[in-house]
């Protein structure tokens, strides 16, 4: 036993002059399962010194640190952009215009349990955050043409998606409430409330903004529809809904206001949540394809979220370019905040990207999730670059003659946007969509603002 305490003596003395630092990265560690258990995993001896030498001070610190961690937004309560170029025919192909439309683009079944593509599984150290975390919502937008796929995303990572939104309800042109192909999936519900997921389901309008206008013209209709929505999130027990209602035009902007004020009144007596997804600008009103309908402070009064679609800023039908740029979802973001409730203001960020082949004065340009951007640089023995100024990858290659521009998402993109959320200190992220992102994004998403 003497010689135990011996040794003992002699490794606390060998590793006192780093004792300080070593206490910083035990710090470090605790807002971080995954970096807790790649620092065991690498260096098991200086953890276990680490632990014995440092315990007295290691606990006194844990408590005020869960206390920080603790601490989240109470709950309060997809795009076309300002930039040149874009319009309404632009926001019809973000998703690939119908979901007919997304399918062949995907290549995705339209039912749950037939995906067969592989999911990268390869997993990278988290990028660094040394500023305290903030838990906040971090929700996605799951397609029902792939579900199986944005299953696996939630199952894998419980602890992380806290706020889920089934692309379900489509308003038709009649004017009714219809249902997608495996709405109300029971295996996808019991997933996303065992996990303690808020569950609020989008409807859309397929891009056709006459479609919301005819039925937020007259206060008969408008009622009508609000009294279906509520209905139908009442009836399934959804926690609320989220509206994504795109292409509406300039006039409409006091109805549309008068639409989200007496459905969130509905909404908010039934005791439900509303989010409504918005188009992006940087300055009221904005663009006229769409972002002008929609009044950014009056829908927040009414509303528990406010969703900005920063994606396509260069899209399918326009010139090659990055999705999402860094410097443009900043400017979002910076006026989001002045007219919007920062609790309430969640930043949608892309998943996907394009490629385009210029070619006879059209672009050509086909959506690619992150799996088939990464699959075409390898077929091609093609690098990828990181532009400095958009914080966007990018690769070209050549096919058939013509150079083709291959714009994407990956989770070093999405890190430098989840710093914007934190320098906005803004309520959280929407990912469009789960299920095809970058496996790493995960680990990014955990160190920046998991819970």
């Amino acid at each position: 036993m003497s010689q135990l305490r011996k040794v003992s003596r002699n490794i606390i003395s060998e590793f006192g002059s780093v004792k300080g630092a070593l206490f910083q990265h035990l710090a470090h560690l605790i807002p971080s399962k995954h970096h807790t258990r790649h620092y065991f995993k690498k260096d098991p001896i200086v953890a276990l010194i680490l632990v014995f030498t440092l315990a007295s001070p290691a606990l006194a610190f844990i408590p005020s640190q869960k206390k920080d961690l603790a601490t989240t937004d109470a709950p309060s309560k997809k795009s076309a952009s300002n930039s040149p170029g874009t319009n309404e025919s632009a926001r019809k192909l973000l998703r690939g215009g119908t979901t007919n439309a997304v399918k062949a683009n995907d290549g995705q079944p339209d039912t749950l349990g037939n995906q067969s593509a592989a999911v990268p599984t390869d997993v990278v150290p988290p990028v660094a955050d040394p500023a305290p975390k903030k838990s906040r919502i971090v929700s996605g937008w799951l397609p029902n043409w792939d579900m199986s796929t944005g299953l696996k995303s939630m199952t894998d990572n419980p602890g992380t998606i806290n706020e889920l939104s089934p692309f379900w309800y489509e308003l038709t042109p009649e004017g009714t409430i219809k249902s997608a192909n495996g709405t109300g999936n029971a295996h996808v519900l019991d997933v996303a409330r065992q996990q303690g997921q808020t569950v609020i389901p989008t409807i859309h309008n397929n891009f056709e903004g006459d479609r919301v206008e005819r039925q937020i013209g007259t206060i008969e209709s408008r009622d009508r529809l609000v009294n279906e929505i509520v209905a139908m999130t009442n009836q399934n027990g959804y926690d609320g809904i989220d509206i994504d209602f795109e292409a509406v035009s300039p006039e409409y902007r006091g109805a549309f206001t008068g639409f989200v004020q007496v459905l969130g009144h509905k909404m908010h007596e039934s005791g439900k949540l509303l989010s409504v997804t918005v188009m992006p600008k940087t300055s009221e009103p904005g663009s006229p394809y769409g972002a002008s309908s929609q009044d950014y402070a009056a829908i927040a009064a009414s509303a528990d979220r406010v969703r900005i679609m920063a994606y396509d800023n260069h899209y399918q039908g326009g010139d090659p370019g990055p999705v999402a740029p860094a410097d443009w979802v900043d400017e979002l973001l910076a006026f989001a905040v002045t007219v919007v409730p920062r609790e309430k203001l969640v930043l949608g960020v892309p998943s996907y990207g394009y490629d385009w082949a210029p070619t006879g004065g059209k672009t050509n340009g086909k959506a690619v999730t992150y799996e088939q951007a990464m699959s075409l640089a390898n077929q091609h023995q093609r690098p990828i670059d990181f532009d400095g100024k958009a914080f966007s990858p990018v690769f070209t290659y050549d096919a058939g003659g013509v150079k083709h521009y291959v714009w994407f998402e990956n989770a070093t993109s999405l890190s430098v946007k989840l710093d914007l959320v934190n320098k906005y200190d803004i309520g959280g992220i929407a990912i469009w969509r789960l299920g095809r992102e970058d496996p790493d994004s995960w680990d990014v998403i955990d160190n920046k603002i998991g819970g």
